[in-house]
């Protein structure tokens, strides 16, 4: 990749990039940063018993480490002692807990040490947010390190639904600096492992960089960075594979030992961790930076208490991340997905050219592997001549009408402003977020045909959205937007897909042909909607079609993921162990880093 970025980072402009640490909380407003106010109270001149008082975001501070306490007498620097840390390179300072009267539990193990201290932080607004230093070799190879978003990683404990996450005054950096962000990208994951994920995170942060190349454009450039927010959604903290962990903690995003299972005895739903990288993580499990021109990158990373499956991973992503920062575009990833490192700026394009469109998707491709050899697996060719034959024929003549009629959540854009309810529980969002209710404590309520339509609830959103009343939404093919996808090549993988993709698919094809007369409620021009009437008849023979031919519909059942543990009460509940030690930040940083080159084969398990 070539250096076409020099200076991601301008510390001039204020407003758009974040102060320096050290800011009072009447410094910060939703809107930006302005200059210093008197504080309204004083702080103590003698604290006692170490305490200092609260510096930054109302979070106590101490010299030992910003953003934590540590209950302990003063420690005089003469009594410190050097640890040895097994071999991974460096020396740890630790006190002589001989001389406090055991003031600090170590615990010892095979590889590093983990230590207890007790830490007292205040509450914001009733949450729990704590910024975290990130380890030191984090910081070495890469191109700032000065500002808080650079040094500190935020963790935050969410303990309500997505859709109260505003309304509970959860802040977001992005909005707490003050930036407009125009593209969000939203990956989502289950249990997939390290190699899918870096596969997926490498080509959107190259995406991002290209982003950054273009210095020509109005929205684009050097600075774009700042514009740019990827979300990783994984879905259940016991599900989530270690080894995708140990990439994100490489990152500077992850750090173990820090997540609560509740705060003030509220229950904890999801775990946030904000933080700006400018790290990358190769396929050879190298970790790459300032070597490589890697750019700045906000990284959101949600961590699911339970698993609750995909779409409630877009409930939070939709109602609650995009809710809160309002960008222009929302893209849609799959862990596992390549986008090409242009193909994200082509989709955005499509939005930016054209005011009417809605959503977008590219060229999904099978992955064939070096040389092509996985076409010798009959099931990968026929899955890629499925691919071939829908990019070629299907969607660029539904493109040309204005409706496709499946814009695949592995690899679509959506304008977020299209999405958008016209009124509470009814529009685009809340018709997707129905199949969520649908398969879960709601699913003895729902009828069959309802069960088995939102099944592909995706379908269902592109319908909703060129049907929306009074607006003319339309959707759009990008050719020059290309993806590489890694399909099911076994034949457990292959049934276990396709069965919620047949029944998925012609339940809610019936309910688009059904409910045509809507598009003459919506805001399309006239002769787009003569256009839509003509492809809805060509949608009715189609369905015909299926449901006489031989195996398009098969007896397949109410899926939904069978991978939950259901309680006493019918709903889905995983017990985890909450880990009750904080490894040392620079130790835990050398041990995750050391396990990712131990090679490890994993058999893969897609989801359903």
């Amino acid at each position: 990749m070539d250096n076409y970025y020099p200076n991601y980072y301008d510390q001039s402009q204020q407003g758009r990039n974040p102060p320096r640490s050290g800011v009072n909380p009447q410094q910060l407003t939703p809107v930006g940063y302005q200059q210093p106010v008197s504080p309204k109270y004083e702080f103590p001149q003698q604290p006692q018993q170490g305490y200092q008082p609260s510096q930054q975001r109302g979070y106590q501070q101490t010299t030992y480490q910003q953003g934590y306490e540590r209950v302990s007498p003063p420690i005089d620097h003469n009594q410190l002692r050097r640890q040895p840390t097994n071999g991974f390179g460096y020396e740890n300072i630790v006190p002589n807990i001989n001389n406090f009267g055991g003031e600090y539990e170590h615990v010892y193990d095979d590889k590093y040490e983990k230590r207890r201290s007790a830490r007292h932080v205040e509450l914001t607004h009733g949450n729990l947010v704590l910024d975290c230093p990130v380890p030191d070799k984090v910081l070495r190879n890469v191109k700032y390190s000065d500002s808080e978003e650079f040094s500190t990683m935020r963790y935050t404990a969410v303990t309500c639904d997505p859709d109260d996450f505003i309304q509970n005054k959860y802040l977001l950096r992005p909005h707490i600096y003050g930036r407009k962000t125009e593209l969000m990208i939203v990956m989502t994951m289950y249990n997939e492992d390290d190699r899918l994920f870096i596969k997926t995170m490498s080509s959107a942060i190259k995406n991002v960089a290209h982003l950054c190349s273009r210095t020509k454009s109005k929205t684009w450039g050097r600075e774009g960075w700042q514009k740019v927010v990827v979300v990783i959604v994984s879905d259940g903290r016991n599900k989530i594979n270690q080894r995708t962990l140990n990439v994100l903690g490489a990152m500077g995003v992850y750090q173990d030992g820090i997540m609560q299972d509740n705060v003030d005895g509220k229950p904890v739903t999801a775990h946030l961790f904000e933080y700006t990288t400018q790290l990358m993580v190769d396929s050879e499990c190298n970790i790459r930076g300032q070597d490589k021109n890697v750019p700045p990158v906000q990284v959101l990373f949600c961590l699911k208490e339970k698993n609750a499956k995909k779409l409630n991973s877009h409930r939070w992503f939709f109602n609650a991340f995009a809710a809160q920062l309002n960008p222009n575009v929302c893209v849609l990833l799959d862990v596992g997905t390549k986008p090409s490192h242009t193909s994200i700026y082509h989709l955005w394009k499509a939005f930016d050219r054209d005011p009417y469109v809605g959503g977008a998707c590219g060229e999904i491709k099978a992955e064939l592997g070096a040389g092509w050899r996985n076409l010798m697996n009959p099931l990968v060719a026929s899955q890629n001549f499925e691919y071939k034959m829908s990019n070629i024929l299907d969607k660029p003549l539904e493109s040309v009408f204005g409706y496709i009629s499946v814009l695949p959540g592995a690899f679509s854009a959506y304008r977020y402003k299209a999405l958008q309810n016209t009124s509470p529980g009814k529009g685009p969002l809340a018709s997707y977020f129905k199949g969520e209710t649908m398969h879960g404590s709601g699913a003895a309520s729902a009828g069959i045909f309802e069960a088995n339509m939102y099944l592909a609830e995706d379908r269902i959103l592109c319908f909703e959205l060129v049907a929306k009343k009074y607006e003319s939404w339309k959707l759009k093919y990008v050719k020059s937007a290309k993806a590489e996808t890694d399909v099911p090549d076994t034949i457990p993988e292959f049934i276990s897909q396709r069965r919620r993709w047949l029944n998925g698919s012609f339940f809610a094809a019936f309910y688009s042909v059904a409910n045509f007369t809507r598009i003459w409620t919506s805001g399309q021009p006239f002769y787009r909607m003569l256009m839509l009437q003509v492809e809805f008849i060509y949608n009715a023979i189609q369905l015909l079609f299926n449901w006489f031919a031989l195996g398009d519909n098969g007896n397949s059942g109410n899926l939904g993921g069978a991978q939950a543990v259901k309680g006493k009460d019918g709903k889905q509940v995983f017990k985890v162990e909450i880990p009750t030690e904080r490894a040392d930040i620079n130790a835990a940083y050398d041990k995750i880093t050391s396990e990712l080159k131990v090679v490890v084969h994993e058999e893969r398990q897609h989801r359903d």
